[in-house]
């Protein structure tokens, strides 16, 4: 069979040698009436209590932050009013995030009037924490 892309080899793993073509991870069939479809492949969420480079993908579930202040809820806007309702991470929870991508690490809106943020510290995700993580 001639296929727009050999690389792919003579099988039907899930690929996407592409981005610009699919947006997903595809294979091609062995029925001549079906040249190709997407696969069902789950997202990876890492859920650990613990953060790589700056937080952006950290889905943990700390709501103190470091200086001990209770995490508001992201879709409230009080006491602090703010545009991160949903996405990346946020929701109808008050765990710490990094939704912007801009800070150093996972944060959160606090329910104290006068500190508007803190970081919260889930630490850093390390070998001695998870043997199969690789730094």
């Amino acid at each position: 069979m001639e296929t727009a892309h050999p690389e792919m080899g003579d099988n039907t793993y899930c690929a996407n040698p592409d981005p610009k073509q699919k947006n997903e991870p595809w294979c091609y069939t062995h029925d001549p009436e079906v040249e190709w479809e997407y696969c069902t492949v789950p997202k990876c969420v890492w859920d650990f209590e613990c953060y790589t480079g700056n937080g952006f993908e950290y889905r943990g579930t700390l709501a103190r932050t470091e200086q001990g202040y209770t995490c508001q809820n992201w879709q409230s806007d009080w006491p602090h009013p703010h545009g991160y309702h949903h996405g990346n991470g946020v929701g109808d929870h008050n765990y710490g995030r990094n939704p912007g991508n801009n800070e150093r690490a996972p944060w959160c809106f606090t329910t104290n009037l006068f500190k508007r943020w803190d970081y919260v510290n889930p630490g850093r995700c390390s070998r001695d924490k998870f043997p199969f993580y690789k730094d």
